[in-house]
């Protein structure tokens, strides 16, 4: 069996993004979405039986981050900095094996 660290890391962030739906008062629209798809990311990294690099579990972080302060209100959400940074992150998160055989 393979030592799976950053797999085991994005699981513990998913329980967090997922009990943190559970404890975030008026989550719903697009802040709902946005912790959900963050969710769904995650728990299909964890579940992945490939080892991910230490690059996803660092951009799970800021993922998981990102949701839980838009959903605590930590972060302006009409800030259209954030929703660009968040995207972005986002992307290569979604994109990241792609991104590195491309170079």
């Amino acid at each position: 069996m393979r030592e799976r660290p950053i797999n085991i890391l994005l699981g513990i962030l998913a329980i967090c993004v997922l009990g943190d739906l559970f404890i975030a008062k008026d989550v719903g629209g697009a802040e709902f979405m946005v912790s959900m798809g963050v969710l769904w990311g995650l728990v299909m990294r964890t579940l992945s039986d490939e080892p991910q690099p230490l690059v996803l579990g660092v951009l799970g972080i800021t993922l998981s981050a990102f949701a839980i302060a838009r959903d605590h209100e930590l972060i302006d959400r009409n800030s259209e900095f954030w929703w660009i940074t968040f995207i972005f992150a986002a992307f290569l998160y979604a994109l990241w094996e792609k991104i590195w055989n491309w170079f």
